[in-house]
């Protein structure tokens, strides 16, 4: 295990409200991100007239947060148990007259060697906290794990998706509203060189091009302590764009990128961040409704780009689809 807390593992926590007057934005606050997270600093924070977006930073690890009116999404590394603090969020949205009406969560895992230790909690043992932690009205439920079935030769990829809603919510339609995208991308075995550059050169060379597409987008860069060197964080109106660059003592093994818009969005911004990395390995998980409409949209567009698609699997249930790619020299 390289001593820079490196794990391979993303986890990604999403809770929606209902009811009330309030406004979670008002609510959960960078005061109260502290308390959630007693070891950390909320020292990073962007706002437009849709969310809040926020990067808590602790010793080891961090965690992004965006804040949406009824929303909140957590994402961080496997070294936190941010199942743990979805108590204090819904303690506190209760009280001032909202409910939980659905959760989503999502552990993506890698392996690049057989050394690595097991990411803090697992899936299993971060879904048996939710379950504990979400209202007895939260009927429906759905819990899937998707493997690559990557060849042995290559770094195995799956992801673990837990969905729980009430009677009133359909999983699949409020896990992602018709025609929009959410997907989440993990990429490994970087270019050591252009990955090394993000945090200077690359950059500024993304947040030309996403600008001179588009000039409402506005990015921001943390250079934070291990295990992510690097953090970008980007917002465009209720869009919003991740990128996390993990440094390992002899390379720039790993970085993490999820990205909510139109199908053409989030294509074009795919192959931005791959160009930017050019990563030898990659898996990509896309949220929506039509998901079987996509998977061609998604497969055409990265191997236009010189990846071939490995292997594709779809959890109609919970509107997921899960890819995975690789190097041509691979074949």
């Amino acid at each position: 295990m390289d001593p820079s807390g490196f794990k391979g593992v993303e986890k990604r926590l999403e809770l929606h409200f209902s009811g009330g007057g309030s406004n979670l934005r008002q609510l959960f606050d960078s005061k109260f991100l502290e308390q959630v997270f007693p070891h950390g600093t909320a020292d990073s924070t962007v706002e437009n007239p849709f969310f809040d977006s926020y990067v808590v930073s602790m010793s080891e690890s961090e965690a992004r947060l965006f804040v949406y009116p009824s929303k909140i999404i957590i994402k961080t590394c496997g070294t936190d148990q941010i199942c743990e603090s979805i108590r204090q969020f819904k303690d506190r949205a209760q009280e001032n007259g909202l409910t939980p009406s659905v959760c989503g969560y999502t552990q993506g895992f890698f392996t690049l060697r057989p050394s690595e230790s097991f990411p803090h909690n697992s899936f299993d043992k971060e879904v048996a906290s939710l379950k504990e932690m979400v209202p007895s009205s939260f009927c429906k439920k759905e819990e899937v794990i998707m493997p690559s079935n990557m060849p042995l030769s290559m770094p195995s990829h799956s992801l673990g998706v837990w969905i729980a809603c009430d009677q009133n919510h359909n999983i699949a339609v409020q896990n992602t509203p018709d025609g929009i995208y959410t997907i989440q991308v993990c990429m490994i075995q970087l270019d050591s060189v252009l990955a090394k550059n993000f945090g200077h050169k690359s950059f500024h060379k993304l947040r030309d091009e996403l600008r001179g597409n588009d000039p409402n987008w506005h990015l921001v860069r943390n250079l934070t302590p291990s295990p992510c060197r690097f953090s970008t964080r980007g917002i465009r109106g209720d869009g919003k764009l991740m990128i996390d660059v993990t440094q390992e003592v002899r390379s720039y093994g790993y970085a993490s990128f999820e990205c909510v818009g139109s199908i053409e969005d989030v294509v074009q911004m795919l192959k931005m961040v791959v160009h930017v990395f050019d990563p030898a390995t990659m898996s990509v998980s896309t949220t929506c409704i039509n998901s079987k409409a996509s998977t061609e949209v998604m497969k055409n567009a990265v191997e236009n780009i010189g990846l071939i698609c490995r292997s594709c699997s779809e959890d109609k249930s919970t509107a997921v689809m899960f890819q995975t790619f690789s190097a041509r020299h691979g074949d």
